[in-house]
């Protein structure tokens, strides 16, 4: 199982625009592994939103997992690839289940910006991993896995180049992004407002957070768990307990609702595990201003990818779909704060 959704495999005899791509991942093979290494095949996969995943097939080596930006126009909020580089490198040196990068794009790749990194395989199709019967195993430790990777990733040291963000600057910052599709929903203004009176503020120290960790960014193994963290591109230093939120968001559990964290486990799992590396004495009551949080920045993307569709920046069915969840998360609001 590929760490990302495959779509048709994509050889030279494709289309133009595939020889081309395919030409040019191959010159960076050679560049990066030696005139030895031979590229058979390139698929383009699913996942990213800002940013191209292809799946690197090598004869004699193996595969590998290429991202690539080739549009100037990026997700909200997404870092640059040199940075992406630079924290899945802090992050795996600190013990976080990130992928190895192999090497950063050079613009004589011709590729655009971006990078190699090795292929963790496993699954990371969310409701797979809540609800099918193969990962029933997996399902048992995946809560504590988590708490001790958030814990160790919050644990990292802050890069230079990240800029801490509190609670209150991330409502505002939110707020303005969502004037801005000039689409009135009276449940999030609802939200921003209630919101702002619950936070915490100041008082919620910030820590380094992966932005969107997540069931669908994890790489899950049947019988082991987790075995990788994907899509590094919304990392920031920000308020501590918004990770552990963010993961326990109604969006993620893909119906399993009663399991808050991913559809898999227990608030009481993860915390258990994250308090005893972090040294919190965090309770599961905690995230409820998070989850709230989370579920409203839900709604903004979905209602920024469904705008980046209606504009005609990127026409895409699945921008498209993805506007349709902004209903989902209303009612998941209406819940967390009447």
């Amino acid at each position: 199982m590929c760490h990302y959704n495959d779509r048709p495999c994509l050889h030279p005899q494709s289309l133009a625009d595939s020889d081309a791509v395919f030409d040019r991942i191959a010159g960076l093979i050679r560049r990066v592994l030696g005139t030895d290494a031979q590229l058979q095949s390139a698929r383009i996969l699913t996942g990213g939103a800002s940013a191209e995943t292809w799946r690197v097939v090598l004869l004699g080596h193996p595969d590998l997992i290429l991202r690539r930006r080739v549009h100037a126009e990026a997700r909200p909020g997404a870092m640059a690839m040199h940075n992406e580089i630079d924290i899945q490198r802090r992050a795996r040196d600190g013990g976080v289940a990130a992928p190895e990068i192999i090497a950063a794009l050079d613009p004589a790749d011709e590729l655009g910006e971006g990078y190699l990194m090795t292929c963790i395989e496993g699954e990371t199709l969310g409701k797979r991993i809540a609800r099918d019967d193969a990962f029933a195993e997996a399902r048992r430790v995946l809560a504590h896995q988590c708490g001790e990777q958030l814990a160790m990733l919050h644990a990292v040291e802050k890069p230079d180049w990240a800029q801490a963000v509190s609670i209150d600057e991330l409502l505002e910052q939110n707020f303005e992004v969502y004037l801005s599709h000039g689409e009135h929903i009276p449940v999030f203004e609802y939200a921003f407002r209630r919101l702002g009176e619950r936070s915490p503020g100041g008082d919620m120290p910030a820590c380094p957070q992966h932005g969107d960790f997540r069931n669908g960014n994890l790489v899950v193994h049947p019988e082991a768990g987790l075995a990788g963290v994907l899509d590094w591109e919304l990392f920031h230093i920000g308020p501590r307990l918004s990770d552990l939120g963010w993961l326990c968001v109604n969006s993620w559990r893909f119906g399993n609702i009663e399991q808050t964290v991913g559809g898999f486990g227990e608030r009481a799992e993860l915390l258990a595990a994250y308090n005893s590396i972090s040294g919190g004495d965090w309770r599961p009551d905690d995230l409820d201003f998070w989850i709230a949080w989370g579920s409203l920045r839900w709604g903004i993307i979905c209602q920024r990818q469904a705008r980046v569709h209606l504009d005609g920046h990127t026409h895409s069915l699945e921008h498209a779909a993805i506007g349709r969840r902004v209903s989902e998360t209303v009612l998941d609001l209406l819940d967390a704060l009447l």
